[in-house]
């Protein structure tokens, strides 16, 4: 028998659970991404110039989600030893922008010589009854098992915030660098590397690397052991 000490865990196993009982296939994913959406619109709000480049400031919607409008700060970190001016590096977060998020964001953009694109509010929360991570997406895959709709999971929208992402940023090289932005490195942390992983699994050619960052827990009873074993508690 298990006992879970809080939602957030009981969450996660009904992830788990519902995910190898009946998940959406990736040709559901596809499907649902590359639907057209009139509610996907982006705007350029402004370009701040600070000792370390340049800062573009962009705002996204992305989409229209059971009835939800997604938007999101975008926000492009320039460096001013810009060397690889046709690709960017894409990161996937949750949150907004802050001073913290832009010392990372110009830190990564000067190692890698190349523009750090950093697309925040993923997912859209909280939500249903105030919702929100491993809860929000919990819920999400308990709605598809009641109701069939492939949409439902919480990944689903997660991943077309990211391809529309790619969509809005390829529209601003244009104007705003007067050049074209032709590939991405997508990268993630948690369930955001969950949906670095999946944006690529949709075969978008515009990506051509990913860093999905995420803890290993490919066993998770026997993690759990070890985790009492060491810390006298769960992590």
């Amino acid at each position: 028998m298990f006992f879970f000490r809080s939602k957030s865990r009981f969450a996660m196993v009904v992830i788990g659970l519902t995910w190898v009982a009946s998940s959406p296939s990736p040709a559901q994913l596809k499907q649902y991404v590359n639907r057209p959406d009139p509610a996907f619109h982006w705007e350029h709000v402004e370009t701040t110039t600070v000792p370390r480049g340049r800062i573009y400031k962009l705002r996204l919607t992305s989409q229209v989600w059971q009835g939800i409008r997604w938007q999101h700060q975008l926000w492009v970190y320039e460096p001013k030893d810009l060397q690889y001016p046709n690709i960017l590096l894409l990161f996937v977060t949750g949150g907004h922008a802050s001073r913290e998020g832009t010392e990372v964001g110009f830190t990564i953009a000067e190692r890698a010589a190349m523009r750090v694109a950093v697309l925040y509010q993923i997912p859209n929360q909280p939500l249903y009854g105030g919702k929100a991570e491993d809860a929000l997406v919990a819920y999400t895959f308990v709605q598809y098992l009641h109701t069939g709709d492939a949409s439902w999971p919480l990944l689903f929208p997660m991943v077309k915030s990211v391809v529309k992402a790619m969509d809005a940023l390829q529209a601003f090289a244009l104007r705003g660098w007067n050049q074209p932005a032709k590939s991405f490195v997508v990268a993630g942390v948690s369930k955001r590397g969950w949906t670095t992983w999946l944006t690529a699994a949709t075969g978008d050619p515009r990506v051509v690397a990913i860093a999905p960052m995420a803890i290993d827990m490919l066993d998770i009873p026997v993690q759990m052991k070890h985790q009492m074993a060491d810390y006298g508690h769960y992590s």
